[in-house]
């Protein structure tokens, strides 16, 4: 989901936000994310790094490194609360795993399907999928607005549980959406 998972927290207050990824910017990921040509073949970590400081002036613990089963407790250790969203099984599996072991609520985001569904389920409710591969909202240009409205949704979320520890799950689908022509 790129950076948006990262920016919109800035705004409510949260000054030690920690990000994993072992990801480099591409050129794929200009038209679905907000990286600009200048990015490409940079960290992501330290680009969103640098674009949330400059912000709103909170600084970001980077973490340039595969998340997986044998790192992901010591990835995650001291963490208020885990927001998962990565793009493949393994890692979803591993993050659920520590964050169950440490005893850390996690939010799972993610999309689906063919890239018109998305969703926030907390840890007892996330399923990770089987065998289906991952949607690569990459390959589709217009999965961004959807994107966008995933994330404002978990941040709305993340805010509700760092404040009074509710935790409400989220599910949207672009079928929900009515588009009619207007005449």
């Amino acid at each position: 989901m790129g950076r948006q998972p990262c920016r919109n927290p800035g705004p409510y207050g949260l000054q030690q936000l920690r990000v994993i990824d072992r990801d480099r910017i591409e050129a794929h990921n200009l038209s679905t994310q907000p990286w600009q040509q200048q990015d490409i073949g940079a960290p992501k970590v330290r680009i969103l790094g640098n674009i949330l400081y400059r912000a709103v002036g909170n600084r970001l613990d980077a973490r340039h490194t595969e998340l997986h089963a044998s790192n992901a407790q010591q990835l995650l250790q001291e963490s208020a609360v885990v927001v998962d969203a990565f793009d493949n099984r393994e890692a979803r599996e591993a993050i659920g795993q520590a964050a169950m072991a440490l005893h850390i609520r996690c939010l799972h985001i993610a999309l689906g399907g063919r890239g018109d569904y998305g969703c926030g389920l907390w840890d007892q409710d996330y399923i990770t999928e089987g065998r289906t591969p991952a949607y690569d909202g990459c390959n589709y240009p217009l999965t961004r607005p959807l994107v966008l409205l995933v994330v404002a949704a978990a941040a709305e979320v993340i805010h509700t549980y760092l404040t009074d520890r509710t935790c409400h799950g989220f599910e949207v689908t672009l079928r929900d959406l009515h588009l009619w022509k207007s005449t």
